[in-house]
């Protein structure tokens, strides 16, 4: 297995939206701060009025920079999928304004705009960017057994990507754990991103090479999490290998009888295409199988 963190270089490339809004809100901190003071030396202010200014300052100026996660109140839907009669499970939502499309009977599909990611860079909980499209069920942590579904794409862009995620909503610090396919170096690979102070990202060579389908599952093994990539995707007795196990996911205050999960797949897009600042990606969904 291939493992590595995204290095800030790659934070720093010109099309990458993350560095670009670091960059803007880092102009607009800089604006904020000179208004401030000139209008403060300048005008006779009481505490509290300079305080009022300064803060109605500050939000005008850095309304729409700053990145928010969850953008979307949750909107039920109907999806093609088999949920097991013990996972206690509510019906589906959504967050970030997912583009749906139910093909038929046993797939869907999410579209997702660029500059759309779910990812945390340091330890500091304010540099969460999830803005990914997201379709999830909330299920109790004691009942969840496994996710499955087969995750297809033209994949294009570097950190085109969809498959499965699990939030852990609980107590901030949000905790995730991603997995699918996600392109780097050229081509698809297997990705996964584990989130428990900050965000890892591993991954595995796709195989065959330069497939653009893949079927992932994501099980509970006592305390921990493990993810597997089944070796045919047709075929579920070919076997799996696994990609990742997760020791964090079920301690601390994971494992009370009223943990709940956010169990569902998501479709990412982080960076713009080459020749287009508004095309999106689409990310099919197959077989989908909450147990």
């Amino acid at each position: 297995m291939l493992g590595q963190s995204r290095h800030c270089s790659l934070l720093c490339h010109s099309k990458h939206p993350r560095a670009r809004q670091a960059l803007v809100f880092s102009v607009y901190i800089g604006l904020y701060h000179r208004l401030s003071c000139q209008i403060i030396t300048t005008v006779h202010l009481s505490p509290f009025a300079m305080w009022s200014t300064s803060v109605l300052l500050f939000l005008g100026l850095t309304a729409g920079v700053i990145p928010t996660y969850a953008m979307s109140h949750p909107k039920h839907i109907s999806l093609p999928a088999t949920i097991g009669s013990n996972t206690s499970s509510s019906a589906w939502k959504t967050l970030n304004h997912p583009e749906i499309h139910v093909k038929d009977h046993k797939s869907f599909s999410i579209t997702t705009p660029p500059a759309t990611d779910l990812w945390r860079p340091n330890a500091e909980p304010k540099s969460d960017n999830f803005t990914v499209p997201y379709v999830y069920r909330e299920i109790k942590a004691n009942k969840f057994t496994s996710i499955a579904v087969t995750v297809n794409a033209d994949w294009k862009t570097r950190y085109d990507q969809g498959g499965i995620a699990i939030i852990f909503p609980g107590p901030k610090p949000l905790k995730w754990v991603k997995t699918g396919i996600e392109v780097e170096n050229g081509a698809p690979q297997y990705g996964t991103v584990g989130t428990y102070a900050f965000s890892d990202w591993s991954l595995s060579p796709i195989q065959p090479q330069n497939a653009t389908t893949a079927r992932f599952v994501v099980e509970r093994s006592g305390s921990e999490m493990w993810v597997y990539i089944l070796n045919d995707a047709k075929n579920p007795d070919a076997g799996r290998y696994p990609l990742r196990e997760v020791t964090w996911a079920f301690l601390e205050d994971r494992t009370g009888d009223d943990v709940i999960l956010q169990v569902g797949v998501y479709a990412g897009k982080p960076t713009y295409s080459a020749n287009s600042s508004t095309e999106g990606l689409e990310v099919h969904f197959s077989d989908l199988v909450i147990v």
